[in-house]
């Protein structure tokens, strides 16, 4: 059963390490910003990381695992598993610019998975069939009187398949 998180999770990391920071420098200019405001992320971690303080950081890890019950699920060796890329962003006092700024930082990261929904597909008998995006949930806490950190949960149902079975 591991294999299959594995594999949702992995594949959830290569896509966003492999095209977030060109897609943060497209989006900075696609909204006429400076280069560099949305920096790519000092960190992509597969676990969740409470104690880690670097920032922007990415964490990716799988919520829940289950067969795919249209598809023949666990007969044909393919499961649904729930994955969980949680963002954070470190802003200073300027509280309405970094709401803009996180923003379009969390909508690069939906649109680096959709660019490949199928994340690379299934080869060699094994891989992803899909991934959909599930919900976005935003928070913001202060850190202390000149620093907020802005957080987004993106939810995604990552398909794996597996040759393998069961």
């Amino acid at each position: 059963m591991a294999r299959y998180s594995s594999t949702a999770v992995d594949k959830l990391y290569t896509q966003i390490n492999a095209g977030i920071a060109a897609l943060l420098t497209t989006i900075e200019t696609e909204n006429s910003l400076t280069a560099g405001v949305l920096p790519a992320p000092s960190v992509i971690l597969k676990r969740e990381a409470p104690f880690e303080q670097r920032f922007p950081r990415v964490e990716i890890f799988e919520m829940e695992l289950t067969p795919d019950g249209g598809s023949g699920g666990q007969r044909n060796g393919i499961y649904e598993v729930s994955c969980r890329v949680l963002l954070f962003y470190k802003s200073d006092a300027d509280l309405d610019t970094a709401a803009v700024r996180f923003r379009l930082y969390v909508e690069a990261m939906v649109r680096v998975v959709l660019a490949t929904p199928d994340l690379g597909g299934v080869t060699s008998g094994e891989g992803t069939i899909h991934a959909i995006l599930r919900r976005v949930q935003f928070s913001a806490d202060s850190e202390n009187e000149s620093t907020t950190v802005h957080g987004a949960a993106i939810d995604w149902l990552v398909g794996v398949q597996s040759t393998i079975g069961g």
